[in-house]
């Protein structure tokens, strides 16, 4: 620390931080603190934005098209059978490729997917 010229009105004696100065004319760290102060606001922006997007499930059937709460049921039913299709596949690869010295494969290089926007039936 380092000592100011300066004596506060109740009599204390001002002090300045060095690291304060240093702070200040410090660029990469300036630009650092610049880059956080801009990754905070935007992530606080996406917060208030899921606040406002998050709603219960007797808001969402009463404002949703019928055919999505038809649908629902049906699309989120599927995800037990394929994630159980996948701890399937995972434990075979496992256990039958090293007894038929089967080299280790990706599963995304042969089983892939297509998102594609979904539209009417």
């Amino acid at each position: 620390m380092m000592r100011s010229p300066g004596i506060h009105s109740a009599g204390v004696e001002i002090v300045e931080v060095v690291h304060e100065a240093l702070i200040q004319n410090w660029e990469r760290l300036r630009k650092w603190m610049d880059e956080d102060r801009e990754f905070r606001t935007w992530q606080e922006r996406l917060r208030a934005a899921h606040r406002e997007a998050r709603m219960g499930l007797i808001r969402w059937l009463r404002h949703s098209r019928p055919q999505n709460v038809l649908s629902a049921p049906v699309i989120y039913a599927m995800i037990v059978p394929l994630a159980f299709l996948d701890l399937c596949m995972t434990v075979y690869q496992r256990l039958c490729f090293p007894l038929y010295r089967v080299g280790r494969v990706r599963r995304g290089d042969y089983v892939t997917g297509k998102q594609t926007p979904a539209g009417p039936c």
